[in-house]
Formats: structure tokens, sequence, C-alpha cells
């Protein structure tokens, strides 16, 4: 009899399979809001599908203006193209970094999946919107490309066990910690100071950092401050007396997620921490620190990150328990450096981290859009 149970649920694996391949999946995708990470995330999951041949054609180069990913998933729905995947043109939903909007489509969705059942695939970038999914949809696979941490933000059980068959999410190798504990190494500094644009505390690693500070022994302090367009004069001022209050609270070093500070201004904003001999490192990277920012993580492999989404795609399309699959995606970063910025600190960089860093900048370049 048991043999039986076995064999049954077998067959009933492979029909299932055969269903998923006999015609394209339904896809639709949920954000948390608009994010430039998450963008350029669906853009090389795009680009993985197609090496995969899972899609017939991939934005080749897009310059759409702005950080939402809508326009991605729109060139998607009209020319992926394939008979694996169906972008649903009416499948985009972004949450907008907003409560009250979270709930009105989150419940949207959960209707949509139990009246129509039309969706076959739900793909999510951001804490809130993996969350949200993966905790109340239990039949249809969801995959979450993209969040500051699926663990800590209970998206998944573990960075090895989602918890739940239809859910699995990317876990990145220690992202976070492996950048402070770089930039500790180098300034071996004694209080860390996190400057975070509200509403962006989760995609800035805020509880993540806090963390690693506390096993490094290290002080933290964060400063919170709100934005409007992110360019004006206006949002300069707020960001400018966030910077202020940090240092005002005895921070030796300055940590920095993605921030918008208009050229004409950029200059000065550093200056507060190079002619305090404060030292800075930006999360995202080579163009802060082709701006000013004295030490950036390096490039990240977006080509890579995306062909290991688009692999978990395939995975799926076969038939495969997203729980199956694995979650931790490792990536290996250098770093970059501008000399400009290390010369007005009066820091010297060390000849061996000269001969590792990735790249490195003489000048301030203004930011180019």
């Amino acid at each position: 009899m048991k043999r039986f149970f076995v064999r049954l649920l077998i067959c009933l694996s492979l029909c299932l399979t055969g269903l998923a391949m006999a015609k394209p999946l339904n896809v639709i995708f949920v954000s948390s809001g608009p994010f430039a990470r998450y963008q350029v995330i669906l853009e090389n999951t795009a680009y993985g599908l197609k090496k995969l041949g899972l899609i017939d054609h991939a934005p080749k180069a897009f310059n759409e203006e702005g950080i939402s990913s809508e326009p991605v998933w729109d060139w998607l729905s009209k020319h992926a193209g394939g008979k694996k995947l169906r972008f649903m043109s009416d499948g985009f939903y972004s949450y907008d970094w907003d409560a009250t909007k979270r709930e009105v489509l989150r419940s949207e969705i959960l209707r949509r999946i139990k009246e129509k059942n039309d969706v076959d695939l739900i793909l999510t970038v951001g804490s809130a919107a993996g969350f949200d999914m993966a905790h109340h949809v239990d039949r249809i696979p969801v995959l979450s490309l993209g969040s500051s941490d699926p663990v800590l933000n209970k998206i998944v059980k573990s960075a090895t066990d989602s918890g739940k068959d239809n859910v699995h999410a990317l876990v990145l190798d220690d992202f976070y910690r492996w950048q402070v504990q770089r930039f500790h190494s180098v300034f071996h500094f004694k209080k860390l100071g996190l400057l975070i644009v509200e509403g962006r505390e989760t995609q800035s690693g805020l509880m993540e950092t806090k963390a690693i500070c506390k096993e490094l022994k290290i002080d933290f302090e964060k400063a919170i401050y709100p934005v409007g367009t992110g360019t004006d004069d206006s949002d300069y001022e707020k960001m400018k007396a966030a910077l202020e209050s940090l240092i005002a609270k005895g921070v030796d070093a300055v940590y920095l997620p993605e921030f918008a500070c208009p050229n004409d201004r950029y200059t000065e904003l550093m200056s507060i921490m190079t002619s305090r001999g404060i030292p800075s490192f930006s999360q995202v990277g080579e163009e802060p620190v082709s701006r000013g920012v004295l030490l950036g993580v390096g490039a990240e492999d977006m080509r890579s990150y995306g062909l290991f989404e688009a692999k978990v795609i395939d995975k799926v399309i076969k038939g495969v328990s997203p729980r199956r699959i694995g979650q931790i995606y490792a990536q290996n970063h250098g770093m970059v450096l501008n000399l400009k910025t290390a010369m007005e600190m009066g820091w010297k960089p060390p000849l061996d981290m000269l001969m590792t860093v990735e790249k490195t900048f003489t000048t301030h370049r203004p930011q180019v859009r």
C-alpha cells in the first residue's frame, strides 16, 4: 500500500510537470516600491532567462529614467516572447513604500488568485512584497528575487530552508557583513554611523548593520532624514543636518546606502566628513565613490545574479519544488577607492590595499544623467 501511494505521488508530480511545460506560466511581479537595484535585478533576470532559452528577447540597454521596475516589466510583457513564460500586462504591482497601498494591493492580488485563478508564478522584490506573498500564497510558486535580508525579514525560515514548499528567496552571502568587516579592517573605527532616507530602512540594511556592529563590539548610530525628489536644496539640507547629527554623536566612520544629491552640493557634503578625517563607505559602490565617497564595494556581477535567478525559474518550470532549490548566492566583491578624497582627509592608503582594489578614482566626477 505504501509503495502504491509513493508511485501515485510520483505520477502526479510528473503529470503536473507536464502540464506546467505544456503552456506558458502566467507571471506577475510584486514590488515593495521603486528602487534602482530592483530595476537592475529584473533586467538581468530577463538576460538570464534569454540565455537559458526561456524567453526570446531581453532588453539590451534599458535607459528609462527613474527607478521603477514597471517600464522593464511593460517591455517584457510586449517583447519577451518564448513559450515558457508570459509576463502579464496587468501583472505589475508596486506598494510604492506605502503601508495603505500595500494592504490594498495585497488584497487585490489574493482576490485575483482566488477568483480569476490566472497566476502561475509570482516574482517579488523588496521585503514587504516578499513577506506578503510568501505568507499569504500557498499553492503558487513565490520567488523573492531581491530583499535586504529574507531570513531576518521572515520571508523564508532560514538561508537553507524556505520553510514552505512554494517559496524560494535569493539569500546573499553576508552582503552587509562583508562590507562592514572590510571597512572596519581598514580603519578600526569605534562608532559607525548609518545615514538613511526615511522609508528605506530595510533596503539600507539597518537591522543587519546594527547586528554586525554589535558582534564586532562597535558602537552604532543611525540618522534618518525625509526627502521629496532627493535633488532640491531642501532635501540636501535635511541630508546635511542628518550627517552632522551623526558627527555630533561621535561617529568616526560613515556607512552610506544609495542617496541622491545634486552635483553642486556633493563636494560640500563630502567635505563635512573629509575635513574631520572621517572615512566614508558606499554600499552601492562605484558611482558614489567616483563622486567623492572614500571607499565602496566593487562592481556587483548582476549578470551572474540574474542567471542564478533564471536557473531557479527554469527549475520551477520543470516542476521542482521551490523549497528544494538552493537559496544562497555567493558573490566575490572587490573595493573601489577615491584617491582624491583620501588625500583631502590626509589618509595614505596602504600599498597592499592599492594593489588589491578593483578600481581607483583620482577626481570627483559629476553625476551624469
